[in-house]
C-alpha cells in the first residue's frame, strides 16, 4: 500500500512539473533588423566590422553589429561564420556613421546581448544565420543559451558590393 502511494504521488508531482513547464515558457522576441554594409570591412577604420544596424526588440531601437570570424564559398553559396553583439541604442548620440559607404564612426552603447551563428547567403540574394545568444543583460539575461535566427535580403551597390540587408531578428 505504502509503495502504491509513492508510485502515484511521484506521477502527481511529475504530471505537475510538465504542466507548468510549458506555461512557464517564454514567447520568442524579435524585430526588424536594417544593416548596412561596411565598406572598409578588413581595411578602414573598424576594420572588424562587417555589417552595423538597428534591431528592434520588445518595442525598443538597439544598435547591432557583426564580427565575421570565417567562410567559405561552395558552388553559388556563401557560408559565413561571425559573432554579434546588440547594444543600447541613443538617439541623441550616433551609434554610427558612414562615408562614402565606410564605417566612419561607431560609438556602441552597453552591450545587452551577444552571441555567434553560421550563415548563408546565396545566388538569389538571400541570407539567413543560425546561432545562440552566448552572453546578455539586463532585460535579457534569461535568454542565454537560447537559438537565434536572423533573415533577410542583401540589396547591392551598382558596382557589385553588398549594400544594405534589411531583416529580421528572432530568439526563441
Amino acid at each position: 500500500m505504502r509503495k502504491k502511494l509513492s508510485v502515484v504521488l511521484v506521477l502527481v508531482l511529475a504530471l505537475t512539473v510538465i504542466a507548468v513547464a510549458p506555461a512557464s515558457a517564454k514567447k520568442p522576441i524579435g524585430g526588424d533588423m536594417e544593416l548596412e554594409f561596411n565598406l572598409g570591412f578588413g581595411a578602414g577604420p573598424y576594420p572588424a566590422i562587417s555589417w552595423v544596424g538597428t534591431v528592434g526588440l520588445e518595442g525598443e531601437l538597439y544598435g547591432i553589429a557583426f564580427f565575421p570570424t570565417d567562410a567559405k564559398d561552395v558552388g553559388t553559396a556563401h557560408h559565413f561564420w561571425e559573432g554579434w553583439k546588440v547594444y543600447e541604442y541613443d538617439t541623441g548620440d550616433p551609434f554610427f556613421a558612414f562615408t562614402d559607404g565606410v564605417l566612419t564612426t561607431f560609438n556602441p552603447g552597453i552591450p545587452v546581448l551577444e552571441g555567434s551563428d553560421r550563415g548563408v547567403t546565396n545566388h538569389n540574394d538571400k541570407y539567413r544565420m543560425r546561432g545562440t545568444v552566448d552572453g546578455a543583460t539586463e532585460p535579457f539575461e534569461e535568454w542565454i543559451g537560447r537559438r537565434v535566427h536572423m533573415a533577410g535580403v542583401i540589396e547591392w551597390y551598382e558596382f557589385g558590393a553588398p549594400q544594405y540587408a534589411p531583416g529580421s531578428f528572432r530568439i526563441n
